[in-house]
């Protein structure tokens, strides 16, 4: 996850890029359900902390641009 945008979203937000595409899809379609890759008790809670990361407009704005994550 080394695009610029999620990077910026990551550390203005003070999330892990992954933590911001989950994020973003989970605002996309909280109506599915996601089943991120977890490998790790360390990937199992940075998975969990993406339903507590909010997203600014600011965030949303970067991310629909190009169809980053949309």
């Amino acid at each position: 996850m080394g695009d610029q945008r999620l990077k910026r979203a990551a550390g203005r937000l003070g999330a892990t890029t992954a933590q911001i595409a989950l994020a973003w899809a989970l605002e996309l379609a909280p109506n599915v359900s996601l089943i991120p890759g977890t490998s790790s008790r360390r990937h199992l809670a940075e998975n969990l902390g993406a339903a507590q990361v909010v997203l600014d407009d600011l965030a949303r704005q970067e991310l629909s641009v190009d169809g980053l994550l949309a």
